[in-house]
């Protein structure tokens, strides 16, 4: 027999189904498309549940508001590395996007896809044997532009841009979202995490370079200076955009020097760190029209 006290169930309270509230119902789950083999009657079949109602939500907001309010997308890393660039791209050449957002690693592997036409290595490899985030085109060529945008008083997204379209040769300009941006006259910007950057590290990366006095990146603070012309306010449409994640997540992906070095870490990286508890990606959301100066809601 047992030591420990069992606990008592009897004492537990039920309720009704009927008097449950439910989030799923059968008008709400998916529905074969049947003959109809079209995009219209794929989108129509989708459940009305969870990521394809947020997804429906948001391609509503935004048709509703091309053409009468800013629309400012938020882009992280992922949403250009596997392969959602040309989608942006031809949202901002229909006028959909009214501005351009990116994070670091979205402006990196951006960056790579046009000049070299690759991008995203193997991060466990690379940790594994000091290479990750080495590549010296990448550090080279992105902190040379950044410091050329800095000399001239221009954000990062300026300067990232400026350098592509300067560059006589690209491995892939037409599937760059940083150019189909500047090819459509729109602000693009670029908000870094400063020290969590494969660029960062690269011997290139003087420390003051592409940040105002106050250690922010230059041109962030254009982001919000964009929208005041706006009278309808603005959607703000974040895509797969992280937030920065607590010591534990960045200990495990961030590049080590001392690796590239030839000197050993402090530890292997292990993928039982905590990371999925401290913080994710959630799925994309339309942030409500924020009211500007002068503006309506």
């Amino acid at each position: 027999m047992t030591d420990y006290r069992e606990a008592d169930f009897s004492r537990l309270r039920t309720v009704p189904i009927a008097q449950r509230p439910n989030k799923v119902d059968p008008s709400l789950l998916a529905q074969p498309p049947g003959r109809d083999q079209s995009f219209a009657a794929f989108w129509d079949s989708l459940p009305d549940i969870l990521a394809a109602r947020d997804l429906r939500y948001v391609a509503q907001q935004l048709a509703r508001a091309a053409g009468h309010r800013g629309v400012v997308a938020m882009v992280g890393g992922h949403v250009i590395k596997v392969g959602l660039g040309p989608l942006l791209r031809e949202l901002i050449r229909r006028g959909v996007l009214t501005h351009l957002a990116l994070n670091g690693s979205a402006a990196i592997h951006d960056f790579e896809l046009a000049l070299y036409g690759g991008t995203s290595e193997d991060v466990a490899a690379g940790l594994a044997d000091g290479t990750f985030g080495m590549a010296e085109e990448t550090g080279r060529d992105m902190n040379a532009a950044i410091g050329a945008g800095a000399t001239a008083g221009r954000g990062m997204g300026e300067a990232l841009t400026d350098y592509l379209q300067r560059r006589r040769t690209l491995a892939a300009p037409e599937i760059s979202v940083l150019l189909a941006a500047a090819e459509r006259g729109i602000p693009v910007t670029v908000h870094v995490t400063v020290g969590a950057d494969i660029i960062h590290q690269h011997p290139a990366a003087p420390g003051e370079r592409g940040l105002d006095a106050r250690g922010v990146p230059q041109g962030a603070h254009r982001g919000a200076q964009s929208a005041r012309g706006e009278t309808d306010g603005v959607y703000g449409v974040r895509l797969r955009h992280a937030a920065p994640l607590p010591a534990a997540r960045e200990r495990r992906r961030a590049p080590d020097p001392r690796r590239g070095a030839g000197r050993p870490a402090h530890r292997p990286p292990r993928d039982s760190d905590p990371a999925p508890v401290l913080g994710g990606d959630p799925p994309a959301r339309c942030a409500p029209p924020v009211p500007v100066a002068g503006g309506a809601r």
